[in-house]
């Protein structure tokens, strides 16, 4: 037993680096979780989970929420039906998970318990990896067993209506720290260990994934498939031939993302089809496998659908959107179907729907793009304020209370800044005579391979949610939280960024550890001080983001023409990750504090 663990483990995580990655990153967002819902259509996928714990997926309990009739419900013969079903049931291991640990011990007290095990667990591998593990286990136990005393002093108990709640937000905190598992196992094959350590790093916790780890939102879970699918593209083109088995593989996370999200999966899947199918040779056995393994992929939401609405091209979400509830008829009008509100019924279920929900649903697909090509051109303005600037603006204001509580993605993520010098990089690296020669070649290198499809899907993902952004209740441009890690990917991509991680490590670790144990506490002083509200809080953290990011971008435009300034640079690039970092903490322990009761109430 012990060993097919090690071996599960080593399969999952790679080695040490992807243990101490996995283990430090639920610790820090253990620290900060909360119990509770942020956004309301939360309430939906949590009664659903209570409903497929009851052993049916209808909805019939409100156990989260004033009603049933929640954002994201929809009707199918009189009966209401949630969404994200994928979400749902891959939450039941979790709900297993907690329900046998509440039926012997107090649950607060078993939370605690497995954070001083993490804790420990951490301790123990980072001691191994440093040839010091004496030293390290006597300091992670110390902290370990002091966390755990003031965890649990006072602590009270936790009711059993929220264990399907904790159950969901458990799933997306592990499936956050697997995607910087992931990222790390990308770069650490594609360049090494410590490259991919600080790549991996930076995915989970200095990006707003870490945000939404503690939220149970599909966003986290999408995320996760994308870069399974992106390492698993990688590994399929490792060699001279392409590998049949990591091709067929990288297929499987469409089936759970469309499980997931209907959309999500399509958009993953159309991505994964442009780069693959023309890159990947003629072999007709490896195209059939990667066929019958994306066909079996999705057959869970295949059986979710028919079984709710009879239709297995009919997912839950059209449900919810309002109308009849069938694509056939959707049309062009459907791109807003991923809205949060609202309800709808079913249509029949024969094979005729069934053929015309698959043709309604490409003309869906279709009419998403031509919506985002227009709003690309026509409103360019809406770029600015998704990737740049958010800012107050009044319309969404209105729905978040009054107050500016939404950050762009740059003011989220700070470390992007430095992607403004891959047009110069390009230009002087001959990137048109390489292009030339790819087409000649008729074949791209693994990291090419990965190159085009982030590329391809970043772009799709774009145009299909521009036309809604920006939007109330996004905070950190969920709907795109995809193109976080995959800006991760573009930076450990850029030469510069990584001479400064081989070469400047130390300073870069240094800088990015006082920015949030210093600047982190001189932050939490100044909005004390001024006695900021919610909204200025927030925005606070979006100017000291774009001020790191200035920072970052400067030297990544100067080390772009060939002035390089490592030390420089290796401070940019740990004040603006520090900066992502210091604002997914004090938004879980202070600005979001509205949300619920701290899981692990330290002091």
């Amino acid at each position: 037993m012990k060993r097919r663990l090690r071996r599960f483990g080593r399969a999952v995580l790679g080695d040490r680096y992807g243990a101490i990655l996995i283990l430090a990153t639920l610790s820090v967002y253990a620290v900060y979780w909360r119990i509770g819902i942020v956004i309301t259509d939360s309430y939906t996928v949590a009664n659903a989970l209570v409903a497929l714990a009851d052993g049916h997926l209808y909805l019939d309990e409100a156990v989260y929420g004033a009603g049933l009739e929640t954002p994201g419900t929809g009707t199918v013969d009189g009966r209401l039906y949630g969404r994200n079903y994928g979400q749902v049931v891959l939450a039941v291991p979790f709900l297993l998970f907690i329900e046998a640990i509440a039926a012997v011990a107090d649950l607060r007290v078993a939370l605690a318990a497995i954070w001083a095990l993490l804790v420990i667990g951490l301790a123990r591998s980072v001691g191994w990896e440093l040839d010091r593990p004496k030293y390290a286990a006597y300091a992670g136990s110390a902290l370990a067993l002091t966390g755990f005393t003031a965890a649990i002093a006072g602590a009270t108990t936790i009711d059993a209506d929220r264990h399907y709640l904790i159950a969901l937000q458990m799933q997306t905190m592990v499936a956050a720290a697997l995607v910087g598992v992931v990222c790390y196992r990308l770069f650490a094959r594609a360049y090494d260990r410590r490259i991919g350590f600080a790549g991996g790093f930076a995915a989970s916790l200095s990006t707003p994934i870490g945000f939404w780890a503690q939220f149970p939102k599909r966003h986290v879970l999408v995320t996760l498939c994308v870069v399974a699918s992106m390492y698993l593209l990688y590994r399929s083109r490792e060699g001279e031939v392409v590998d049949v088995r990591f091709r067929a593989a990288a297929y499987v996370p469409v089936g759970v993302a469309a499980w997931v999200s209907a959309a999500e999966g399509v958009i993953l899947l159309l991505a994964l089809l442009v780069v693959d199918v023309p890159t990947a040779g003629r072999s007709l056995r490896s195209l059939a496998t990667a066929g019958a393994t994306c066909v079996a992929s999705v057959v869970p939401m295949f059986v979710t659908n028919y079984l709710i609405s009879g239709n297995a091209a009919q997912p839950p979400r059209v449900l919810s959107a309002g109308g009849d509830g069938s694509l056939a008829r959707r049309g062009d009008s459907a791109a807003a179907s991923g809205s949060d509100s609202g309800t709808g019924t079913s249509s029949g279920g024969d094979a005729a729907e069934t053929v015309d929900a698959f043709a309604g649903g490409l003309d869906v697909v279709l009419g998403l793009y031509r919506r985002g090509v227009r709003t690309l051109v026509g409103e360019s303005g809406r770029l600015y304020h998704t990737f740049v600037r958010g800012g107050y603006i009044a319309d969404v204001a209105a729905r978040d209370a009054g107050e500016a509580i939404r950050l762009a993605f740059l003011e989220a993520m700070p470390l992007a800044a430095a992607l403004l010098a891959v047009p110069i990089v390009a230009v002087r690296t001959d990137f048109g005579v390489r292009f030339r020669s790819v087409l000649e070649r008729r074949r791209l290198s693994a990291l090419g391979t990965v190159d085009t499809f982030v590329a391809v899907y970043a772009t799709a993902l774009t145009l299909v949610y521009l036309p809604r952004l920006p939007l109330h209740a996004t905070i950190t441009v969920r709907y795109l939280l995809a193109l976080f890690p995959i800006a991760v990917y573009a930076l450990v991509r850029m030469g510069s960024v990584r001479r400064v991680l081989s070469e400047r490590l130390d300073l870069l670790g240094f800088t990015y550890a006082s920015g949030v144990l210093v600047g982190g506490q001189l932050l939490v002083v100044y909005l004390w001080v001024v006695d900021a509200t919610r909204g200025e809080a927030v925005q606070t953290h979006a100017l000291v983001g774009l001020g790191t990011a200035g920072l970052l971008a400067a030297w990544a435009l100067f080390d772009a023409v060939g002035r390089h300034e490592n030390r420089f640079g290796a401070v940019a690039l740990g004040l603006a990750a520090a900066s992502g970092t210091v604002f997914l903490v004090l938004a879980g322990l202070w600005h979001f504090a509205f949300v619920g009761g701290r899981a692990l109430p330290f002091g």
